[in-house]
């Protein structure tokens, strides 16, 4: 329609064969947006007006809906897709052929149709640099969260008073707070 949006790609990344990336629409900030050092596998699609983080892999057949959002260090298996407008949070892994319609928090394993969250991506985080003390301070986070008894205020509470504060720990509290979808 000649309105004036853009497609901004970031350094090193790697688009393999049949892969496509829309343009961004008018709404919102008219971006689509690819970070940086992703690696971007066969028939996989990026919808218009997404926003993928860096260091970011979405391997074979996965389709993100417009307006999704992927943080840094995700990676997604074969065949997922991603309704319009939820996000994963960074450090996250989505495993093979989930459907995700809800938020999906940092730092956790989640799958299924809908994917709900599973466990905490332990093994991410260690690969990722961090501390044993902090991966497990996060996993106390997820754990609360998911198998916490109360709402996810009162859950959050629990959090910030059980678990160590750390940016780890203020970006998942902020990243859970600020869901629109709700959480997986």
């Amino acid at each position: 329609k000649g309105e004036e949006t853009t497609l901004i790609i970031g350094n090193n990344n790697t688009f393999r064969e049949f892969s496509t990336v829309n343009l961004a629409t008018s709404k919102a900030d008219k971006k689509t947006e690819i970070g940086n050092n992703c690696y971007i596998m066969a028939y996989t699609h990026i919808g218009h007006d997404c926003k993928i983080g860096n260091n970011v892999i979405i391997s074979n057949n996965s389709g993100l809906g417009g307006h999704c959002e992927v943080e840094d260090n995700v990676v997604i298996s074969a065949m997922c897709g991603f309704t319009q407008f939820t996000r994963v949070g960074r450090g996250s892994f989505i495993g093979g052929g989930s459907v995700i319609n809800k938020d999906i928090p940092p730092f956790v394993r989640a799958e299924g149709h809908w994917a709900v969250v599973r466990a905490t991506n332990k093994i991410g985080l260690i690969r990722r640099g961090f501390s044993r003390e902090e991966a497990n301070n996060v996993h106390k986070a997820v754990r609360i969260l998911v198998m916490g008894t109360g709402t996810v205020d009162e859950n959050i509470e629990r959090i910030r008073t059980e678990c160590t504060m750390s940016e780890n720990i203020e970006h998942f509290i902020h990243f859970v707070k600020s869901s629109k979808r709700g959480i997986a």
